[in-house]
């Protein structure tokens, strides 16, 4: 192996042979659970607020190796070094290679979502031009088309309920499209930000 190459350990498993045998044997003992016991666990991962399943699964990471291990290779993944380009399809549906300069392996979290289209994407994967649709402006009413709605009697129009029930009632000031039609522009997912809370919030 040269000097430049660089391996990166996924497991973290630097025990020994002895060590790895007592691991596996204090697994086998545990007992799975029963489809009983399954299934009123799959309910109350559904219920459960997500502050506190992420609190629970940091709690078991510090607190059961084997738990760490098992989250690890889901959850985190290497990133590089980067591919030579990002895959492009051009108006003949030819797959071209847009050439970048090379970067170093890294760790990063499997999962992300994208800060344009809200899709959960695959970090690990190369990107690929045209995967992210979205749309660049605001969705708006369209006041025409809620001609016989009251906003004294019936409510605001403008809201997240009837976006969802009238979303041909809306259009995106960006492409003047109504609320049903797919993004009007397209790029490669790029991980959203999570924004500071302020103090007062």
């Amino acid at each position: 192996m040269s000097a430049s190459e660089q391996v990166i350990d996924l497991t973290n498993d630097s025990e020994s042979v002895s060590d790895h045998s007592h691991t596996q044997a204090s697994e086998g003992n545990a007992e799975p659970l029963d489809d009983a016991a399954q299934t009123h666990l799959q309910a109350a991962i559904a219920l459960t607020p997500e502050e506190r399943l992420r609190e629970v699964l940091s709690e078991l990471v510090v607190d059961d190796p084997t738990v760490g291990r098992a989250l690890f290779k889901v959850l985190v993944t290497v990133r590089g070094p980067e591919p030579p380009g990002i895959v492009a399809r051009n108006e003949s549906n030819q797959i071209t290679l847009r050439i970048k300069p090379s970067q170093p392996p890294m760790l990063v979290p499997t999962w992300a979502t994208c800060a344009n289209c809200n899709e959960t994407y695959n970090t690990g994967t190369a990107r690929v031009e045209g995967e992210c649709r979205y749309h660049s402006g605001e969705l708006e009413a369209d006041e025409d088309a809620f001609e016989d709605h009251d906003e004294y009697c019936h409510g605001p129009i403008d809201t997240e309920s009837n976006r969802k029930d009238f979303p041909e009632k809306f259009f995106w000031n960006c492409c003047d499209n109504d609320g049903t039609s797919p993004g009007c522009e397209e790029d490669i997912h790029k991980p959203s930000v999570p924004r500071k809370k302020r103090r007062y919030e």
